[in-house]
């Protein structure tokens, strides 16, 4: 049986349309593969801090172990006057002069109870050579840049608080703990810090050692459901069926 000619090309006509609707419902997309998000900034330490700064060890409750730990009562009154005299010769402006006025009300109103607390300081420290290395690190202590704001305002705080009591000795307590938190603060932000630094090049050294997948990603178009509008009709002469 002999097929003519025109009725094949017809054929091939009807089927490039067939095949190019089935391409309008499957399309593919070339996607770009994901862009990794930025590091993050990296951390930055609490002002005042420096490289290579040591902070001191972590007690089992949590505090740090300064200076001002483990004081005996004569020890504690003195350690206080050796906070203040810091703090009225580096704190300035108005709370300085403040500092200053408290601190010099307190050497003449508790003069009698200081003597006796810097008598006491001296043997605790075992003679007057190591009393005097131990002063010095306490000056440096209470001298330490990154706090000094906060332990300016806790002087200030403290010598008025002082000012309504009637012995050095039963305030001191209390007023040596509100002079020393401004330097556990300060350990205490830097110490986050160094965990947050400690994460951030984690997260560097991860990225840097991660392969970058730059395979560009394939997405096929979703076919549009097929219903009587969207079947494709390929209409055919029955004629070429009979036989001629």
């Amino acid at each position: 049986m002999a097929i003519d000619r025109k009725v094949l090309a017809g054929l091939a006509i009807g089927l490039i349309a067939l095949n190019g609707c089935a391409a309008r419902h499957g399309e593919v997309a070339s996607v770009p593969a994901p862009v990794q998000a930025p590091l993050a900034p990296m951390p930055q330490p609490p002002a005042g801090a420096y490289a290579g700064m040591t902070v001191p060890a972590r007690l089992a409750d949590g505090s740090y172990a300064t200076p001002n730990n483990g004081l005996d009562a004569g020890s504690t009154v003195w350690h206080v006057r050796v906070a203040l005299n810091v703090a009225a010769l580096g704190c300035r402006g108005a709370e300085g002069q403040a500092i200053t006025a408290g601190y010099n009300a307190m050497l003449s109103r508790d003069k009698a109870e200081l003597a006796r607390a810097n008598a006491a300081t001296i043997k605790a420290k075992g003679g007057q050579a190591r009393y005097d290395a131990a002063m010095t690190r306490l000056y440096n202590y209470f001298a330490q840049p990154g706090a000094q704001q906060a332990f300016c305002a806790a002087a200030a705080r403290v010598t008025s608080e002082l000012a309504g009591f009637g012995a050095l000795g039963s305030a001191a307590p209390a007023a040596l703990a509100e002079l020393d938190r401004p330097f556990t603060d300060f350990y205490r932000a830097y110490d986050a810090y160094r965990v947050e630094l400690a994460q951030w090049q984690a997260d560097r050294l991860q990225r840097a050692t991660r392969p970058l997948d730059e395979t560009p990603r394939i997405a096929f178009a979703a076919a549009a459901p097929v219903g009587a509008g969207n079947v494709p009709h390929l209409k055919v002469d029955p004629a070429i069926f009979r036989m001629p």
